[in-house]
């Protein structure tokens, strides 16, 4: 399997969350829109690069052969366009809409969770663990993710690059919550560009 740094390089960290980093597998390279889950590993690869799952958890389903086959691949995307149009709403300062919360229960109702005691140095902790027990609980950390945005998130702040030609979207954590560009270095570095040829331009007519 390949480092979890070499799986982050496949895919676009640009959102500040999760959610919206998944919605983000989905972009625009070269004027075409490209999906980067072609498969379930793709899938499996981009939640342990962010951290939502564990190379334990995918371990243990790949020894029961439980990460093969297209059911989990149809499902992760069937679930990112429903999330899709849900932040495009969220964007547009409109409701969520019932489909999306209803789908995220329904993957939710899927988990298994066991309480443990443990004892780590020295002192004794309630710890939470959850069973990943076939293709489709891949999908129940996702749905964590997207109930934390949905529930937690303050929605002026989920915003969609003001590049025109870009789809990807973002969560403005910054300090004064100005942030326009998926990233300075693609969509914001090309919009100063253009500006500055129109003034230059401008300034050559005068």
């Amino acid at each position: 399997m390949r480092s979890r740094r070499g799986n982050r390089s496949r895919f676009r960290w640009v959102a500040k969350h999760p959610a919206l980093d998944f919605l983000n597998t989905e972009l625009v390279e070269q004027g075409e829109v490209v999906d980067r889950l072609q498969s379930p590993a793709d899938f499996a690869a981009w939640l342990l690069a962010a951290g939502l799952v564990t190379r334990g958890e995918l371990s243990r389903l790949q020894s029961r052969g439980a990460t093969k086959g297209g059911e989990l691949l149809r499902a992760a995307r069937a679930f990112r366009h429903t999330l899709r149009n849900a932040v495009d709403r969220i964007v547009k300062r409109k409701a969520v809409p019932a489909d999306i919360i209803q789908q995220v229960n329904r993957v939710l109702a899927r988990g298994r969770v066991t309480n443990q005691v443990e004892l780590r140095k020295g002192e004794l902790r309630l710890t939470v663990r959850r069973e990943l027990r076939d293709p489709c609980d891949l999908l129940i950390p996702l749905a964590e993710a997207v109930s934390n945005l949905l529930c937690n998130a303050d929605y002026r702040y989920i915003r969609k690059c003001e590049n025109t030609h870009c789809i990807l979207y973002f969560y403005d954590v910054s300090k004064n919550h100005g942030r326009r560009w998926c990233s300075m270095d693609a969509c914001g570095s090309q919009s100063k560009a253009r500006a500055y040829y129109r003034r230059k331009t401008w300034d050559a007519r005068k």
